[in-house]
This record gives C-alpha cells, structure tokens and sequence, in this order.
C-alpha cells in the first residue's frame, strides 16, 4: 500500500507542473531519476498515469477552435438570369475536441455554449453531448445544431463533463 500511495504522489507531482512525464523526470538529476523509476515498472507507470486522467478529464480535454455557421435551405432554384434564393434555416457549431491525455480515452463529451450579446452580457446557455469516443493524443470533430438566439453576437465554449472508457 506504501508503495501504490508513494507511485501517486510520484505520478501527481509530475503532473502537475509540466507538459510531459519526460519533461519531470528529465530537470531532476541523474541519481534522482534512476531512484523514482527503480522502483517502479513500466505498466505501473501507465496504471498510473491512466488513473489520474480517469480521474479528471475536464484537465485534459478542450476545444481549440468551433465555429456557429448558418444552415440554409434553397427557396428559389438558380436560373440563368437569376441566383438562387436561400434562406436561413437554423445553425450549427462545427469544432474539434482534443484530448491531451497520455492514456486515458474519453467518451460522451458534454459541452457547455454561451451566447454573448454586443454589450457583453451571457443572454444563454445551452448545453449539448457529442456521442464520440477521443482516444488519447487525438482529436475528433462535431457537429451539431443548435438554437442561436437573435440577439447572439458572439460565444464562449467549453468541455464542461466526459466519461473514462474501459
């Protein structure tokens, strides 16, 4: 039991203040270094590691980049002398999730959509789960429709819940 709560405390020390295991490990000396991983094997680490991302997913999950785009239907048909005629019927966030994690897969994101007005003020909240699985060290993309309210000039978004798999 020692040595299971001396690995955590190895494994959150590391996590907490650097980008990678290697990155810890690598700023302590040599002696140090050979000391920390002597004890431990590499499928102990990765149990680990895989623990502590199971977790809290919230720390390793986000969104760099979603958009709100128009969904718009054809009323009238292009002619030769004409455009077509289109006609807003609806909008949609488009983005990607990427998981940072080492290990630990993610499913069923829950994402949290904030309308902002002009004058800065949150007119609402919506909140929607994208039914996908982010393996470890990837990313993935969604797509979903949504209601923008009218007076909706711009928006903030966040990964706000997600199950570990298995």
């Amino acid at each position: 039991m020692q040595k299971k709560s001396t690995l955590f405390a190895i494994i959150a020390i590391i996590l907490s203040g650097c980008t990678s295991l290697e990155d810890k490990i690598s700023a302590k000396p040599a002696i140090e270094q050979r000391e920390l991983l002597a004890e431990f094997d590499r499928e102990s680490l990765i149990q680990a590691v895989g623990d502590i991302e199971k977790s809290n997913p919230l720390r390793f999950l986000a969104i760099p980049s979603a958009g709100v785009r128009p969904i718009q239907e054809v009323v009238q048909r292009a002619t030769l002398f004409q455009s077509a005629v289109q006609k807003i019927v609806g909008h949609k966030i488009q983005g990607s999730i990427v998981n940072s994690a080492l290990v630990a897969d993610y499913k069923d994101l829950k994402i949290s959509l904030i309308y902002v007005a002009q004058n800065g003020s949150e007119i609402s909240e919506e909140e929607f789960v994208v039914y996908t699985t982010v393996s470890a060290g990837t990313s993935a993309m969604f797509d979903v429709e949504i209601t923008k309210p009218d007076q909706a000039k711009s928006y903030k978004y966040r990964v706000v819940g997600a199950s570990a798999t298995e």
